[in-house]
């Protein structure tokens, strides 16, 4: 059933803010201007209990009036709320594991359930594993970094790992991560280089991050440099070797296999000889054949 009701009349929860982010600026022009269409959906009393569509509920004044779907209890409202954005507006996988947390906090669903029915129809892996993730997800993470990962969309997976780091250790995880406005993608390079720098150090993620906020430039570099030391010395004194060549040949930026090759695009006869001269020079280089020598095992 849908009833109008003024704003204030509305109860809300923040348990069943499952959208997280910025509100995308179509909505927001779609609410101004022709204000609330679609139902927001709601357990029914006198003062419904908002479920599902706080995003544009948000964007009301306190006199708009706006309509309704009214459920018989939280249960069976977060069943069509579910449907209702699966459809128009799909959630982020950090969204649906906070759906599937208070699912099963509340016990609205069976565990059966849950597994057979609500993790494939948010597009989830049906399994006990991913269920953990979801609880651990929500209960893990300290509210900081939470928001962090959602405004960025995490994958559940990689919030999951971060669910497992101490309380410290996550605090300064989500300074570093908004306070150097990381990408996600920056944000998952820049936690699988931490973490074995932790490993081999025996130093905590934050002491590392300490360590970089004297670090001018790209900071994934310099985990990087950190992570691999003998690696970015070898390949750093072979980027000043090969200096002179850059121009002429092209090769690999990393070398940080057990092997690199030079190569170069061959048009015409006059570019083959050029380049076996070429070739003929780097041989008889003596300082990147002392290189040569000492890091290869082979002559």
């Amino acid at each position: 059933m849908v009833k109008f009701f003024y704003k204030n009349q509305i109860r809300t929860d923040d348990r069943f803010r499952f959208h997280r982010g910025d509100v995308p600026g179509n909505l927001v022009r779609s609410v101004e201007r022709e204000g609330i269409l679609l139902p927001l959906i709601a357990v029914a009393g006198e003062q419904p209990l908002l479920v599902d569509g706080y995003r544009r509920f948000d964007l009301l004044s306190e006199g708009d009036s706006v309509p309704v779907r009214q459920m018989r209890d939280e249960d069976a409202a977060v069943r069509a709320a579910v449907e209702l954005n699966m459809l128009a507006s799909p959630y982020s996988e950090m969204e649906k594991a906070g759906i599937v947390a208070v699912v099963h906090e509340n016990a609205w669903m069976p565990e059966r359930e849950i597994l057979d029915k609500l993790l494939p129809r948010l597009g989830l892996k049906g399994c006990q594993s991913v269920l953990e993730n979801c609880i651990n997800v929500v209960d893990g993470l300290s509210s900081v970094l939470l928001n962090v990962l959602m405004a960025k969309k995490a994958p559940l997976k990689f919030a999951a790992r971060l669910a497992g780091e101490f309380p410290e250790e996550q605090a300064a995880l989500a300074g570093f991560f908004s306070g150097r406005r990381f990408s996600l993608s920056q944000m998952i390079q820049a936690y699988d280089l931490l973490v074995p720098i932790r490993k081999r150090d025996g130093a905590t993620i934050s002491v590392i991050i300490e360590k970089l906020k004297e670090t001018k430039g790209d900071v994934i570099d310099a985990l990087q440099r950190m992570r691999f030391p003998k690696t970015t010395g070898i390949r750093m004194k072979l980027g000043a070797l090969l200096l002179p060549y850059r121009e002429k040949l092209s090769f690999p930026p990393d070398f940080e296999g057990d092997a690199f090759r030079f190569s170069c695009r061959l048009k015409s006869p006059e570019q083959a000889v050029d380049c076996a001269r070429l070739l003929h020079e780097i041989s008889q280089d003596s300082s990147l054949f002392r290189f040569l020598s000492e890091y290869l095992d082979n002559d």
